[in-house]
């Protein structure tokens, strides 16, 4: 991959050791890429196909007991302690995906309260706040995925 030096601009050729301080990633930058629009692909079955390409080979048995929907969305989020108490300051993250029972979505820094709660906004504008029991937190890269279930009363 491409960096570059964020002193000094100059380029380099390499790969960020993931185990590096975090002092190193903050000296260099992802180098820009140079993205031609001139050509797209057209065919139904060829986007599929390589979409195909890119899922995950060995994903874990579902254990959902409703089916997810995929997506890309920002939300506020708010720690909250065992007492469901807010617990920090709000952050944004990026919600994944979504179902009846829960959802999953992607922050910075890992989640340590047992619960979050979460204002989801909708095409309309309609907002909707709810409560979510962290159940799982992994790290992806340099993020967090964050799943959980919806508290009900």
């Amino acid at each position: 991959m491409r960096w570059e030096c964020a002193r000094c601009g100059a380029q380099l050729t390499g790969v960020l050791d993931e185990q590096a301080t975090g002092d190193v990633h903050f000296n260099v930058y992802p180098a820009p890429v140079n993205f031609a629009c001139d050509q797209f692909e057209h065919s139904h079955q060829r986007i599929e196909n390589f979409a195909q390409l890119m899922l995950p080979r060995n994903e874990p048995t579902e254990k959902r007991t409703s089916p997810r929907e995929q997506l890309c969305l920002a939300a506020a989020a708010m720690p909250m302690d065992e007492q469901r108490q807010a617990k920090g300051v709000a952050f944004m993250v990026l919600v994944q995906n979504i179902s009846s029972g829960g959802i999953a979505f992607c922050h910075a820094q890992p989640i340590k309260e047992p619960y979050v709660a979460l204002e989801l906004w909708a095409a309309d504008g309609s907002r909707m706040k709810v409560m979510v029991r962290v159940l799982r937190t992994r790290a992806v890269g340099h993020f967090y995925e964050i799943a959980g279930e919806f508290v009900t009363q």
